[in-house]
């Protein structure tokens, strides 16, 4: 909001010394209760959310090196594109087929390393998450020891099938 400017003639009053901007109408706004407990009270009866990220050290370090190949893969692109500008290019002494190779090179690599981060997320990341979400350890969740709730589902389905063997489009 912009200020007054007190050299405005809407602004003056003859009673108010000269100079002054007319007073603001929130002074004559009742005053707003007080709350009944302090802040930091309401905070610590808040529910906490259980969080969809282990805190195990296999995790730690596949997300560790999850987000250095990402950066990895962000340094590559970024080479790449500044061998691409004229002021690098000229102080590189290679040709243009050359510069034209290394940049492929340059994307190629970056590329590598996407699909490398890709398969980390999807095999290791995830799995581990789903692990965690379930609440059982991830070997177990590899192994395929523990009872998911998903497997009973589909067996019962599965059981419920068998008294029907009967073809439904069958005269």
């Amino acid at each position: 909001m912009s200020r007054r400017n007190p050299m405005n003639q809407r602004y003056k009053k003859e009673t108010a010394p000269k100079g002054v901007s007319k007073k603001s109408a929130s002074s004559a706004k009742p005053a707003r209760k007080r709350a009944e407990e302090p802040i930091a009270e309401k905070a610590s009866t808040a529910v906490s959310r259980p969080s969809l990220h282990p805190d195990t050290p296999e995790y730690r370090k596949a997300r560790k090196n999850w987000w250095i190949i990402l950066w990895a893969a962000g340094a590559c692109l970024g080479l790449g594109y500044l061998i691409m500008l004229e002021p690098v290019s000229r102080d590189i002494p290679l040709s243009d087929e050359g510069l034209a190779t290394l940049r492929a090179v340059f994307t190629f690599f970056a590329t590598a390393l996407i699909l490398i981060s890709w398969w980390l997320d999807f095999r290791v990341l995830r799995p581990m998450m789903k692990a965690h979400k379930q609440g059982v350890s991830y070997e177990e969740y590899r192994s395929g020891d523990y009872q998911s709730p998903l497997k009973y589902r589909k067996r019962d389905r599965d059981d419920s099938s068998e008294h029907n063997d009967k073809d439904p489009f069958e005269l």
